[in-house]
């Protein structure tokens, strides 16, 4: 009977210490653009990375993309030909075989999802959609993780484990 009630009080405190999430306002987009960047961690290449990355032309073209996204420049993913999806394949192509691990590439795999995402909320309902700011913002910080695992990667191989 005991067990019985530890469990009943077990789950009462449980639904207790439930959250409610606070629902954004998006139609405030300034404000709701702020509170995401807020939130977004940038990583940078470390320099061993670099020296393993520095022939990746396509990663150097990934990066153009990605600080025309952080300006706010979308003239890439208005473009009508396949550019965005021909240069992801053309990243995943070209990985250089000390990254070709699975997890790259399935942080490569969510960034080439997210992009893909935002040039086609774009496409359909342009630059004055509701969910631009939060693809876009989601698109970023997909690329930043992607940078970190390239580093925490290299970071590992580097170690020396006796």
């Amino acid at each position: 009977m005991k067990k019985y009630i530890v469990f009943i009080l077990l789950l009462q405190a449980c639904n207790n210490s439930i959250n409610n999430k606070t629902k954004l306002d998006l139609s405030d987009k300034e404000g709701y653009n702020i509170n995401m960047e807020s939130k977004i961690v940038i990583y940078e290449l470390s320099p061993e990375a670099k020296n393993i990355t520095q022939q990746w032309s396509s990663l150097q073209e990934l990066q153009n993309i990605i600080a025309n996204l952080v300006k706010g420049d979308y003239s890439t993913f208005k473009e009508k030909d396949n550019y965005l999806k021909e240069s992801i394949g053309e990243l995943r192509k070209t990985l250089p075989e000390k990254l070709n691990i699975n997890s790259i590439t399935s942080r490569l795999l969510v960034l080439e999802t997210n992009i893909l995402q935002l040039e086609s909320v774009l496409s359909e309902s342009g630059l004055e959609s509701k969910n631009k700011v939060v693809i876009s913002n989601k698109s970023i910080e997909s690329y930043y993780n992607f940078i970190y695992q390239i580093n925490k990667i290299i970071e590992k191989e580097l170690q020396i484990i006796e």
